[in-house]
């Protein structure tokens, strides 16, 4: 199972990634909502991650912000990351400089709930503590499950 660290690492460098982006082509801010999201799932996955608790989709991960106290809070950020990102993946939508900047505050809305939850040594920008599995191995290991539709989002036909 993935460490805190693995997680802190991966939302550190998909917000980076998000941050390089032109943000004056809409494609490429589509993409950066995406990676805002993804960082976004990490932290919290960190957080998780040093409580022992790993979860197998997003569907897990959403039900676990929106029962737990300490999370509670970013809730409505994080459903709003998780729309926009799912919307710039599946459905032609062009965003632009507005949804990004509202992207970037849930971000970090998110980012700073989540960092004064974590213990503080876990706050120093450090590389993963392992190597983390090779993608062939965990395409592997999720390959047969289909992925399950957010609470209140409708099914794409």
């Amino acid at each position: 199972m993935p460490q805190s660290a693995d997680h802190l690492y991966k939302a550190r460098n998909n917000a980076s990634f998000a941050a390089e982006l032109d943000p004056n082509c809409d494609t490429k801010t589509g993409w950066a909502l995406v990676a805002l999201f993804y960082s976004a799932l990490h932290y919290v996955e960190s957080l998780c991650a040093e409580a022992g608790v790993h979860h197998e989709d997003h569907g897990e991960i959403t039900d676990h912000i929106f029962s737990t106290p300490d999370l509670r809070p970013i809730s409505r950020d994080y459903r709003e990351l998780s729309t926009l990102g799912w919307n710039a993946r599946y459905k032609p939508v062009r965003y632009g400089a507005k949804e990004l900047e509202d992207a970037k505050h849930s971000h970090e809305a998110i980012k700073t709930r989540i960092e004064r939850l974590l213990p503080k040594a876990l706050m120093e920008p450090v590389a993963p503590a392992r190597p983390m599995a090779q993608p062939s191995a965990i395409a592997a290991k999720y390959a047969p499950d289909q992925p399950k539709p957010f609470p209140d989002k409708p099914r794409s036909t």
